[in-house]
């Protein structure tokens, strides 16, 4: 998002790691600021375990970076035009009023209130696709895992039964049809890995018209029709107010009774209710989910009685490489753009 043009000669860094993106990760990679000249303090704020942590970005991800108690810790140290790093670290207004530049080692910037840096002319400086590679391989494993029934037999096997026979048959994807909700980086990842499978490819984005250069084997179409001739249905869309249940019970209805649902992107993106219901009926063949609507999964959840779902904890994203390297990546994305916009 490196849109917001602004000559700087910030020479002071505050570095916030997280749970997921530590201090440590930051330390190494901020050694490139240092290198320039800059002075560079790296701290960590919020709670230490990601179970918590993801319920404050939860809350962040629907009111803003306002829904939480502001980084009094963060304050304190910022100064007067530092520039400001931060992976999901919330970064209200009082805290824009400080700085000269933000960076953020996600695409997202839901923790951010953009408003208020756009208004003050505070450029922000993303990391697009930081775990793009990791959400696509994860998006590939959880469609073999649940229409080839691997997550339940482990733990058939692990319980000590050897069973073979379930209620969903197993089925290859070569010659299926492969609909992706959104086509943004982790979607053409994914089509790109599964181009040799001898799969079609269908995807439905508002925001593209007509085949993508590198991927006119994936044929744009409109969601209703993605939704009818589609074999698995992967969800890659950004979650907004305006993608709220984007899938609901009237769009699952359009679904093949042999089809399957995959999600390893946002939870608000599809009705879970509706879901549930649809499973139950059987009017689809199976589902996998790594994302819900209320994070950790109640145990009393009807998914977990399910035979016809796989379920993981909200960690398609999550691989040493992604966590690691994104730091890198946003490092890399800020001295470019130093680079073009300094005097």
């Amino acid at each position: 998002m490196q849109n917001d043009r602004k000559e700087t000669t910030t020479k002071h860094y505050v570095a916030v790691g997280d749970a997921f993106v530590t201090p440590e990760h930051f330390d190494r990679a901020c050694e490139r600021l240092r290198a320039e000249g800059c002075e560079v303090d790296v701290i960590h704020w919020g709670p230490e375990d990601r179970q918590h942590l993801e319920h404050l970005i939860r809350m962040m991800e629907t009111g803003g970076p306002d829904a939480i108690d502001p980084p009094l810790e963060v304050a304190a140290i910022v100064r007067a035009g530092s520039g400001l790093l931060v992976d999901f670290c919330p970064v209200p207004r009082s805290l824009i009023d400080k700085v000269s530049i933000i960076g953020v080692c996600r695409s997202g910037l839901n923790n951010i209130d953009v408003a208020a840096a756009r208004s003050r002319g505070v450029p922000l400086v993303n990391t697009v696709g930081r775990n793009a590679n990791a959400v696509a391989e994860f998006t590939i494993g959880s469609i073999l895992a649940e229409s080839r029934n691997i997550a339940r037999t482990h733990t058939h096997l692990a319980s000590g039964r050897w069973v073979k026979d379930f209620a969903t048959e197993p089925t290859e994807m070569r010659g299926k049809t492969i609909g992706l909700v959104g086509f943004g980086t982790i979607a053409r990842l994914v089509a790109e890995k599964l181009s040799t499978w001898k799969c079609d490819f269908v995807y439905y984005d508002p925001k593209l018209d007509g085949p993508v250069e590198g991927f006119e084997y994936v044929q744009p179409t409109d969601l209703h029709d993605l939704l009818r001739i589609s074999d698995f249905v992967s969800i890659h869309a950004r979650y907004a107010p305006d993608t709220h249940g984007l899938i609901g019970s009237d769009e699952l209805k359009l679904m093949k009774r042999s089809a399957y649902l995959i999600n390893t992107a946002r939870s608000g993106l599809v009705d879970e209710r509706a879901l549930v219901q649809i499973l139950e009926a059987g009017q689809i063949r199976g589902a996998a989910l790594d994302v819900f609507e209320a994070e950790p999964l109640n145990r009393e959840h009807p998914f977990v009685r399910m035979s016809n779902v796989t379920l993981t904890p909200h960690l398609a994203g999550a691989t040493q490489e992604s966590l690691r390297e994104s730091p890198h990546m946003l490092i890399s994305n800020l001295l470019d753009y130093l680079q073009r916009y300094r005097r």
